[in-house]
This record gives C-alpha cells, structure tokens and sequence, in this order.
C-alpha cells in the first residue's frame, strides 16, 4: 500500500485542505500520514517510503528534498503561496529555487497564470508542470461551507456585523524578529531585502502599506464606532505590532484564532492589501475592499487586487463601507477573473484529481548502503534541528510551532474528516496517532 505524506505548515490555512486530500487518497487505497512539518521531517527516515507532497520549493526544502528523494520516496510539490505574487521573474528568484526543484517529480500549480511561470524553468529540469487547483480551493465551494458556517454564526454572535482587517506583513512584523512594530530604517529594509530576496522598492512599498492601515485604523474605529473591527494577522506575524497600532481604540482588537473560512464567512466587511484571503473571500461569493493608498507600480500584488473592489484613500475605504454596492459595481466580472487564477477540472474537485494523479505515481524505492547513509544523515538533520529549537529567533522553537500548528489530538482530527467525509460522500478513515500532531489514516476495512 503506498503512502502519502501530507507535511502541514500553518494549520489554521492547510489542515482542512490536505485532510480532503487525504480522504480522496484513502478512498483509492493509499495510507496517507499527516502532521506538523517540523514533526513529520524530523522522523520520516524511520519510516516506509511513499510519495511526499512538499508545501513549497523555495531554497529551504532542498536539503530535505534531497534527503527524500535517497530515502527512495517519490516527491511532489505544489506551493501554498502561489496564489498570489508580483510578477513572473521575482516570483521564479524568491520561491522557485532550482536545487529544490530537481528533486520534484511533478509540480501542481494553482491554476494556467501560475503553471505558466514555471513551465520553462520545471522543463529545464525534467520536472512536470499541472495545472491543478487546490483543495483549500474546493473547501471554498457550496458543498463544503456547512463545515464552517456553525463558527461563522458563533463569530456573528459575539461580535456583530464587524469589519475584518486581513494583514500579510510577515517579512515586515515577522513574528520572531524580536521587534514587531518597530520603525524601519532604510538600512533595515535593505537587510531584509536581503533576507528576503526581494527588491528593497518592494519592501518599501510594503512597508508604506503597512503603516498606511495602522493610521487607517483610528479613522475606522471612530466613523463606525458601534461595529467591532478585527485584526487578523498573518500567520509569521507578530500580533504585538497590531496590537500597539489599535491601542486606545475601544472597538479595535487583534485576533488570531481558528480557521480562516469563519472569519471570511462572518465579516460583515474585509479590507486587506494584496493578500490571498481576498481570492479566498470572493470564491465565498463575497466583494474585499483592496486598500491601496499608495501606487505600487510595478510591485504591486494584482491577484487579490483583480478581485477586489479598489479604495485609493482612507475616505474611499469609508465610503465603501458605508455603501457596499458600491462594490459590487466594481466587480461585476468576478466568476471570470476568478478562473483565470484557480484551475478547474469539469465540476470535479482539485483534491479529488490530485488523488488521482497522485495513485498513478510510482514509489522508487530504496535499499542497500545509499539507503543507509540517508538514513543517518536525516537523523543527523533531525539532531540538528532538535538543538535549533532552542533558540527563540527559530522556527522550529516549540513555541512558534505551537503557533502555527496547534496541538491537536486524534478525536478532533477524526471528527473533522468526519465532517468532510459526510459533505464529500466518502468513507471515514482510520486514524491513528504516530506521535505528537502526526497522524495516520488508511481505510477502515484495514
């Protein structure tokens, strides 16, 4: 029997989607193994190989990749942030890195605009290239939406018809700088740059965005003073720096809890700046407010922008708000530009094509002394991460995993592919607990 390996980031944005997918590959006889990336890297050389889907191939997957691909398992990839980016040739420097990719087998990208980006590069290496949507797509359909709407009304309930604020600020706030908030000097924005590989004209522009919302804020809380306005940070943010810019506002907090789709689904409105969550939120049928004070030019983020309604100035973000079918004028259009970005497949779910292809794929295999000197360098790696953790600046530090992957047992993971299976029409999986937020599904007639 093969087995899938589903590595999740940032729970609250992929554990439903790679648990659809593992639902549709059970359902064609696969064992799929499921859990916290960190977690899951850290103990893949003892076990069996299969076929592993890496949520990204930027420069820090390539050593695990090559590790991988020794280890005798199969790699696909596709990239959880691939939705959205500033143009073709940035996109290929920051998150296509060719060391990385030439341990892939087959790539699944959202959707033709992003499969176009990669083709030549992914040809070049021998590395298949589809267009295939997502299944964090498909959760957006009317069929799945009974899963989030309970959590939408709990949302409604407790805080009305209220205003979300969605931020992707990551490089900007990061949440392990040790200095959320601060003022950035243009040295500062040059070495995260740097870091980043972007265009310091980019982190700039970003960066007047950022400081842009946080002086819109007091203007939203005093004009609509008897609705509550959420800031919902991105996942690598910091909260702390939202948290000083809506200091003294009364109806002004910042959250990070749950999943995304019942915030999506509650607000009565959502502004944002070149963010994913806008496309997420027009897949639900609703109209974003892309807030965009300053003009961007050539890095400005059009995805999010193209399916949005545009508010130039703080008055316009007003004003939208005060008349939304203001809105809908702006986006008449919508369903097109939608499947432009987002791959379809004649009605059948991305999860459940993805499966398909994914039961085609041949496992190649490992043995003998290659095998072995695998084997101990993944756990050399794994040692090695184990001693990072300590630091409080590192992504592996038990507390940022915490954050981005709560802890989680088997009953809540088997009642949510419960649910999923109940909308989907499939059999329940098996679930077993391998270790801490690792988890294994197979067919229940095992």
């Amino acid at each position: 029997m093969t087995t899938l390996y589903l590595p999740v980031e940032t729970a609250a944005r992929e554990l439903d989607g790679k648990l659809l997918l593992a639902l549709f590959a059970v359902a064609r006889g696969m064992n799929v193994c499921l859990g916290n990336r960190q977690l899951l890297n850290n103990r893949i050389h003892r076990l069996p190989p299969g076929i592993y889907l890496s949520h990204n191939i930027d420069k820090g997957r390539a050593r695990i990749l090559a590790l991988l691909r020794k280890l005798g398992h199969a790699v696909v990839a596709w990239d959880e942030e691939g939705l959205v980016w500033v143009d073709g040739p940035t996109y290929l420097q920051r998150r296509v890195n060719c060391a990385t990719l030439k341990h892939v087998d087959r790539f699944y990208a959202w959707g033709e605009a992003h499969a176009d980006v990669l083709r030549e590069r992914a040809a070049a290496l021998d590395v298949e290239v589809v267009a295939a949507g997502n299944p964090r797509a498909d959760l957006l359909s009317p069929a799945f939406l009974a899963l989030y709407r309970p959590r939408a009304e709990e949302l409604k309930r407790e805080l009305g018809d209220f205003i979300l604020v969605n931020s992707n600020f990551g490089w900007l706030n990061y949440a392990l700088s040790g200095d959320p908030g601060a003022e950035r000097t243009r040295g500062e924005l040059a070495a995260l740059a740097t870091k980043a590989r972007h265009p310091i004209g980019y982190l700039e522009h970003r960066y007047a965005i950022f400081r842009a919302l946080c002086g819109l804020l007091p203007k939203l809380s005093e004009r609509f003073a008897d609705r509550k306005i959420i800031v919902r940070p991105h996942p690598s943010e910091s909260p702390e720096g939202w948290r000083e810019a809506a200091a003294g506002l009364e109806n002004v907090s910042v959250r990070y809890d749950s999943d995304l789709v019942p915030w999506l689904l509650g607000a009565g409105a959502m502004i944002h700046n070149g963010c994913t969550t806008a496309i997420e939120s027009a897949l639900l049928g609703r109209i974003p407010i892309a807030y965009t004070p300053v003009d961007g030019g050539p890095y400005e983020i059009r995805q999010p922008q193209a399916v949005s309604a545009i508010a130039c100035t703080d008055e316009d973000v007003l004003s939208l708000l005060e008349r939304p079918e203001l809105m809908e004028r702006q986006q008449e259009d919508l369903s097109v530009r939608l499947g432009a970005l987002i791959a379809s497949h004649d009605g059948k779910l991305s999860a459940d094509w993805i499966a398909d292809d994914l039961a085609g794929l041949k496992v190649p295999g490992a043995a003998g002394l290659s095998a072995a000197v695998a084997k101990v360098a993944a756990g050399a790696r794994a040692l090695e991460k184990s001693f990072s953790a300590l630091s409080s600046r590192s992504p592996a530090n038990p507390a940022y995993v915490d954050h981005k992957f709560p802890p989680i047992d088997t009953a809540a993971i088997t009642k949510r592919l419960e649910r999923l299976a109940d909308l989907a029409g499939k059999p329940v999986p098996r679930v077993e607990e391998l270790s801490d937020r690792l988890f294994q599904m197979r067919p229940d007639s095992d």
